[in-house]
C-alpha cells in the first residue's frame, strides 16, 4: 500500500488482486501467500498416487496406510497420533496469534477488540467443522 495510514480492511478485495496482478506483471517477487500454488509447491512435478482431503484427513490416511499395506502396529500409532488432541492443541495457538498480532500498533489502530474477537470465535469454529 503505498498509503500506510491505510487500513487493510480500507482496500477492496478487487484492488488487492489488481495489486497482486501488477505486482507480478512488473516481476516483481510476489509473497508467498499471494503467489499461485503452482510456484512454489511443484504439485505439478509430482506423480501423486493419492490425494487427501484436508476436512475427512483422518479417514482418508487410514485408507492410504490399509492400502500400502502398513503394519498394525505403525497403522495403530499413526492413527492414535491422528485422533489425539488436535483441537485442544490448536486452539490454543490460533487465539495466541490473533491476540499478538491485534495488539501490533498498525492492527489496533484499525481493528476494534470487537473485530478481534470475531475473528477468534470465528477460528474456534472453523477448527471444529474440520475436526
Amino acid at each position: 500500500m503505498q498509503n500506510k495510514s491505510l487500513c487493510a480492511t480500507d482496500v477492496s478485495f478487487q484492488e488487492f488482486l489488481q495489486w497482486i496482478l501488477n505486482e507480478a506483471k512488473a516481476g516483481k517477487s510476489v509473497d508467498q501467500h499471494w503467489a499461485p500454488i503452482y510456484s512454489i509447491c511443484g504439485s505439478c512435478e509430482v506423480n501423486a498416487q493419492y490425494i487427501v482431503k484436508q476436512e475427512t484427513f483422518t479417514n482418508d490416511i487410514g485408507a492410504v496406510l490399509q492400502k500400502l499395506n502398513v503394519s498394525s502396529e505403525k497403522y495403530n500409532f499413526i492413527m492414535h497420533t491422528l485422533k489425539g488432541k488436535r483441537i485442544q492443541s490448536s486452539l490454543p495457538g490460533i487465539v495466541a496469534t490473533i491476540l499478538e498480532r491485534s495488539f501490533a500498533p498498525e492492527t489496533s489502530r484499525c481493528m476494534p477488540w470487537l473485530e478481534v474477537t470475531r475473528r477468534i470465535w470465528r477460528s474456534f469454529q472453523i477448527q471444529v467443522k474440520l475436526y
